[in-house]
This record gives structure tokens, sequence and C-alpha cells, in this order.
């Protein structure tokens, strides 16, 4: 659902629901170097960790089922 952070971190994590907002559980989790990509209102992200900053990149716009973050 929004990763595992207690086998973080990783190198490469790829989210295949839609998320109104990037969760900030998921980037916490890359290790230096390494690549989010997620949809995030409806646009294709890619995120790379270099150092505390997140380099950000949008690669179109998709539709996919809405991410759950807090399950009932």
């Amino acid at each position: 659902m929004l990763g595992a952070p207690e086998d973080a971190p990783f190198d490469r994590i790829l989210v295949s629901a839609g998320a109104e907002h990037l969760p900030p559980t998921l980037p916490a989790q890359l290790g230096e170097g390494g690549i989010l990509v997620i949809p995030v209102a409806q646009q294709m992200r890619r995120i790379l960790r270099c150092g505390d900053a997140l380099e950000q990149t949008v690669h179109g716009a998709y539709l996919f089922v809405p991410l759950i973050e807090d399950p009932p």
C-alpha cells in the first residue's frame, strides 16, 4: 500500500495506483539515487532522491485506480 518502511531504503519504487498527492512516506523510503515512479493528480511523476533533495519530473497525463492511504 504505502511501501515497506521496515525494509527501506529502496533503489526503486513503482506505484500503480493514482494518488491525489505525493504520500511523504514513499520518497522517505528511497535510498541515495533511488527513483520513485507514481501517478499523482493524474500525472505520472518520476522522483529522484539526491541527498536530502527530491528532483521531480512530470511525464504525461494518465488515469489509474485510486491509491488507498488509510485502510478501513
